[in-house]
């Protein structure tokens, strides 16, 4: 059987899949979840998401960009004020969509994610910004549900 294709064999063919994780940033939303966006630095636990997956992109949809004097920073990590998934994203920048994942990284037993963003100069308004995380749950097959920790 010089020509068996294994990829119709057992599991192997299963779908694995790949999440969306997407959290909404405004002084609304802060504010309704029981924070506060002020100037200064601003870090928020965002969620756990599950072992065994690895995250393939990481980018920032800016619908209204901060107005504030002098800069607005956002970025995202794996611990409070870290920038280890995506770097500093200028959030007075144009409406659009920008930032990249810094490097793919195994969640392993699980990875806990925070936003950062940053105010430095007076502000009327926060900006409204949506960071979108993609990765991928390896073990997964298609159907799964899998489980993200909000504590």
């Amino acid at each position: 059987m010089a020509n068996t294709n294994i990829s119709r064999y057992g599991e192997i063919n299963q779908k694995k899949v790949t999440r969306l994780l997407s959290v909404h940033l405004s002084a609304d939303t802060i504010t309704a979840a029981g924070g506060a966006l002020a100037v200064g630095a601003n870090n928020f636990f965002v969620a756990t998401l599950p072992e065994k997956s690895v995250l393939v992109d990481a980018y920032v949809v800016t619908d209204t960009p901060s107005n504030a004097a002098t800069s607005a920073v956002i970025k995202v990590g794996t611990a409070e004020g870290g920038a280890q998934i995506m770097a500093d994203v200028d959030a007075k920048a144009a409406a659009g969509v920008s930032g990249e994942l810094v490097a793919k990284l195994k969640t392993d037993t699980g990875m806990p994610i925070y936003a950062a963003v940053t105010y430095t100069g007076a502000t009327t308004n926060f900006g409204d910004f949506t960071i979108v995380i993609r990765y991928d749950e390896y073990t997964k097959k298609s159907g799964e549900y899998t489980r993200i920790g909000l504590n």
